[in-house]
Formats: structure tokens, C-alpha cells, sequence
């Protein structure tokens, strides 16, 4: 009975390495306080290294489902090498967040968001987030910073990737769908005024050395 009890509890809370966002393995990354989940650090790295930044629409298109569900399998058992189409990454970063079973703004209160009106109040929302949910959520902002940087070639401005990221970081469930709607709207401009934000932070940060574009480590 002990060894089934102890069993069980590994595979509801260890093993479930891609659905269990908040129990899967960490790394320091600089600049954050709390540990980055390594799943996500390893799909970024991937996404810009085999041409994801020049890639028009990312993080928009919908990839081919048998494709993503092969290379979530490979994450999930921690042997992903590649993918056929780049698009799939984008889209598994995504379903990371939806799948969360605490979504990430979930610790906000929802009249702050909806009473956001600029980059300044958009941060101070994302401060008001506790650990790791802050770090996480700042990592994201940062990512998604990055590739709005090629906006000239991928089409994405802050503005498009807020729009597509943000039902992925809410529940609606309490609400109507005529309410998830207006609410997706008011998360999706915080969530844009807050990559516009983070934007600066890091132009700011880069800002000695010789290039003007921000790092993607």
C-alpha cells in the first residue's frame, strides 16, 4: 500500500514534467527572482535559434495538431531534439500557460487590469503578482519583447502578441462569454502596454553595449 501511495504521488506531482507547470524542474535565469522553469527556457532557446524570430505570424499560426501533440510527447519525457515546423514551439508556449492549473494572472485583481491605461500601470499590475507567478510572467514579457523586435519581418508588434498570449494567461469561467470577451480585451492592452514596458527595461539594460539590439539569452 505504501509503495502504490508513494507511486501515486510522484506520478500526480514529479513525473508530469510539460502539465505540471508550477512542479516541473527550475534554473536561475539572471534577473529573476524566483527559478524559470527549464521546459520553457528550452522551447525560448529552440524558437530563436532555428529561425522563429524571422518567422512571419509567430506565435498566430496554428500548427499542424498531430505535430504538436508529437513533439509535447518528446518534452514531456525530456528528449525533444526537433521539430519540422517552428510554429509548433510558439504554440506549445502557449498551451504551457493555458494548461497551468492556477492560471498566471489569477492573483490580479481583475478591476486593476481593467482599470489599466499605460505602460506605468501595466507594470505595477505584473509587481503586485507573487513569486514565482512574477517571474515567470516577467519572463514572458521579456520573450515576447524579443520577438516584436523583428516585427519588420514576423508581423507580430507588441500589440499582435499581447493579443494572442493573453487568453492563455486568464480564466473566464466565472464569466459569461460575452464578459470573457471584454475582459480578454482589457487583459490583452495590459498585457501590450506591459511588453512595451519591459521593452525599455531591456533597451535600458543593453544600453552599453555596441549594438542596439536586445540579447536573446
Amino acid at each position: 500500500l505504501l509503495l502504490l501511495l508513494l507511486l501515486l504521488y510522484f506520478t500526480t506531482n514529479d513525473f508530469d514534467y510539460y502539465c505540471k507547470p508550477l512542479a516541473v524542474e527550475r534554473m536561475e535565469v539572471p534577473g529573476y527572482t524566483s527559478r524559470i522553469p527549464l521546459v520553457l527556457l528550452q522551447m525560448k532557446r529552440y524558437l530563436f535559434e532555428n529561425g522563429g524570430l524571422q518567422t512571419e505570424g509567430i506565435f498566430r499560426l496554428a500548427p499542424d495538431h498531430n505535430e504538436c501533440a508529437r513533439v509535447k510527447k518528446k518534452l514531456d519525457a525530456a528528449c525533444f531534439e526537433r521539430c519540422e515546423d517552428i510554429n509548433v514551439i510558439a504554440n506549445l508556449i502557449k498551451v504551457w500557460f493555458r494548461e497551468m492549473p492556477t492560471k498566471l494572472l489569477t492573483g490580479i485583481d481583475p478591476k486593476r487590469i481593467q482599470d489599466c491605461k499605460n505602460q506605468e500601470d501595466a507594470l505595477k499590475i505584473v509587481s503586485t503578482l507573487k513569486e514565482p507567478s512574477q517571474s515567470i510572467l516577467l519572463w514572458l514579457l521579456d520573450a515576447l519583447a524579443i520577438v516584436s523586435q523583428y516585427q519588420y519581418i514576423n508581423k507580430m508588434s507588441p500589440q499582435n502578441l499581447a493579443i494572442v498570449m493573453a487568453p492563455n494567461l486568464f480564466s473566464a469561467d466565472h464569466l459569461s462569454p460575452m464578459e470573457g470577451l471584454l475582459f480578454s480585451q482589457k487583459v490583452a492592452f495590459m498585457l501590450y502596454k506591459a511588453v512595451v514596458g519591459r521593452t525599455e527595461v531591456l533597451r535600458k539594460k543593453h544600453s552599453h553595449k555596441k549594438t542596439s539590439s536586445i540579447a536573446v539569452d
